[in-house]
């Protein structure tokens, strides 16, 4: 699946021995995104298609939310350019944007709990 956004993920291998870490060794990914997520659940045999359903709802009305709210944004790009970021490109942002994003949303304003 291609990715509209880089934003790569370096996995360090140094747990694995001295060897491993003198060497700095490491694993390198793209982070995935809710498209990824949302593929990879309709392939899981191991849930039932109800549920595939109820997470794939869940999914879209987390998106929907911040689409909602979305105001502007800045991202690199596959290219390593910045780009502008538009409410339907969230669905293309690593999964851990979304959540963040979220999260702090949810959060009070500092001094207002």
């Amino acid at each position: 699946m291609s990715t509209k956004f880089l934003l790569e993920k370096r996995f360090s291998l140094d747990f694995l021995g001295n060897a491993w870490k003198e060497n700095e060794t490491f694993l390198r990914f793209n982070s995935f995104t809710i498209s990824d997520v949302k593929n990879r659940l309709s392939k899981l045999g191991v849930v039932s298609e109800n549920d595939q359903e109820g997470v794939s709802k869940a999914l879209d009305q987390m998106i929907e939310l911040l689409k909602d709210k979305f105001l502007s944004g800045q991202a690199i790009d596959e290219t390593g350019k910045m780009v502008e970021v538009k409410a339907e490109d969230l669905v293309n942002l690593p999964v851990e944007v979304i959540t963040k994003a979220i999260s702090f949303l949810s959060q009070g304003l500092p001094g207002n709990e």
